[in-house]
């Protein structure tokens, strides 16, 4: 049975692409990037290390045709929605002010 490739979701793209290219773009190049990222992403970061083994544990699988896709593309998701902070709760809203009328 063939697996059907799911392409990495719009706004995750971005990200997954540059770990995707680290290796073919020089180091500082690929820092200079980060840097233009809202936040800024720190390519020392745990979470940016833990994107770039799940793109390459993700390509691995696909060449060599072993290991699970399925799981191999969610690993990538989430970790390139943790390195872009998605992975956070939304900041607590406050509760709107009711002014009362004056008259």
């Amino acid at each position: 049975m063939t697996g059907v490739r799911r392409p990495v979701p719009e706004h995750l793209r971005p990200v997954v692409l540059l770990a995707r290219m680290r290796h073919l773009t020089p180091a500082d190049q690929v820092m200079q990037v980060l840097d233009l990222f809202v936040p800024p992403i720190e390519p020392t970061s745990r979470r940016w290390a833990a994107l770039c083994d799940a793109v390459d544990t993700y390509d691995h699988a696909e060449r060599s045709g072993t290991g699970d896709l399925t799981t191999a593309r969610h690993q990538v998701d989430s970790a390139a929605s943790a390195v872009l902070g998605l992975d956070q709760p939304p900041p607590a809203q406050r509760e709107p002010v009711q002014h009362e009328e004056l008259r």
